[in-house]
């Protein structure tokens, strides 16, 4: 689990890709909106 500022998940994930621009625009999106994550 997280402790203070640290962000660490709470079980195990697997990482399958890298953000390519700015995470801030993850903002933008609104619940419930669909996002796509394509194949670079």
């Amino acid at each position: 689990m997280s402790r203070g500022n640290e962000i660490r998940p709470a079980s195990a994930v697997e990482v399958f890709g890298k953000l390519d621009g700015d995470p801030k625009e993850f903002k933008k999106v609104h619940s419930g909106e669909k996002v796509v994550v394509d194949k670079a």
